[in-house]
């Protein structure tokens, strides 16, 4: 444990303190503080500069003790809701969370890009979104998102909620996944840090340069983790379950994602898409199969509602709560 003395004799104490006295943000003053010549002269321990600028922004408690003012800002932390969403299972846990990982799973072509782009577009309302793809090159995204974004029901400023979305694409970059994974993380945080971005797209990471190399990807999905709470942000992720995840059970869970466990155990958030495609009209649902911080919002199930949006298009414009008993009826249904 780093003692209050030491961190308070430092060289990286005195320098944070003056960029907090400057009303310089948290996440600046942190990057500042790790790219500054002098202070990486000092060789501080691994976690040393975060633990710090911790300390002066938000006041650093060594112990598990709070005080009830701490306990009441975490409370109150909870319960705000930074991100507009118009669907119901998002806000049932107030929306995207600062710092966590979501993880969206369900299987090919059942609807989960096109749930993300209408994500996407509440999001990036006010705020720069950055968006890492893995199946599409950037002008492809690009253009389903504008044909969403032209077409969705939901009154905005277009133009400017188009330009708040930065995209990158893995086709467009020859990365190896082993040689090249601190240049992979490096990157999309210098992205993060040149575009302020608020919130962070990956779709897919079952498709993704990581997605063959099993032994590295605790390291990925931890990686991402490590992003959301340095920038405090959000982070959704799309993943595939594994392969014939549905031949014994009946419906997706958290337990069907694909790939290392950490894909399930680490996020805090994790969606499953159950579809029934065979039915006159299609249904797709989705559950709330994990919300740490949430209770309330545990193994809640949505059915969302798909609208053609014109001739070429369409979007879940909306989700509506339904009960356990309706899904699994209409989920048995489609198996017939």
């Amino acid at each position: 444990m780093i003692s209050s003395d030491k961190i308070k004799s430092s060289l990286a104490y005195k320098y944070i303190k003056n960029l907090k006295d400057n009303n310089t943000p948290y996440d600046k003053a942190l990057i500042s503080a790790v790219q500054n010549e002098e202070i990486k002269s000092m060789n501080y321990e691994k976690g040393f500069l975060k633990t710090v600028t911790r300390l002066i922004y938000y006041g650093l408690n060594e112990t598990s003790l709070m005080s009830a003012d701490e306990q009441e800002l975490i409370k109150a932390t909870l319960k705000n809701q930074d991100y507009f969403s118009r669907y119901n299972f998002l806000n049932s846990h107030y929306g995207l969370r600062n710092s966590q990982l979501h993880i969206l799973v369900g299987e090919s072509g059942k609807g989960k890009s096109t749930l993300l782009r209408s994500i996407i577009l509440d999001t990036a309302h006010h705020e720069n979104s950055l968006v890492i793809l893995s199946e599409e090159d950037c002008d492809s995204f690009k253009y389903q998102i504008n044909l969403y974004a032209n077409c969705d029901k939901i009154k905005r400023n277009v133009a400017k909620t188009l330009k708040n979305i930065k995209v990158f694409s893995e086709l467009d970059n020859d990365l190896d996944p082993i040689r090249h994974f601190s240049h992979y993380f490096a990157k999309i945080r210098r992205f993060i840090e040149s575009y302020n971005i608020k919130s962070l797209f990956y779709d897919n990471i079952s498709t993704g340069i990581f997605s063959e190399e099993f032994q590295i990807q605790s390291k990925v999905i931890k990686e991402f983790k490590k992003i959301a709470i340095d920038f405090e942000i959000p982070v959704f992720i799309i993943s595939h379950p594994k392969k014939n995840a549905l031949f014994s059970d009946i419906l997706l869970r958290k337990d069907h994602i694909s790939g290392n466990r950490c894909m399930s155990t680490i996020p805090e958030n994790i969606y499953t898409l159950n579809a029934c495609h065979n039915l006159y009209p299609k249904k797709t649902y989705i559950l709330i199969d994990k919300s740490r911080h949430y209770s309330r919002a545990n193994n809640r199930w949505f059915e969302l509602e798909y609208t053609y949006l014109n001739e070429e298009t369409g979007a879940f414009t909306s989700d509506k709560p339904v009960t356990y008993e309706n899904v699994i009826e209409n989920v048995k249904n489609n198996r017939k």
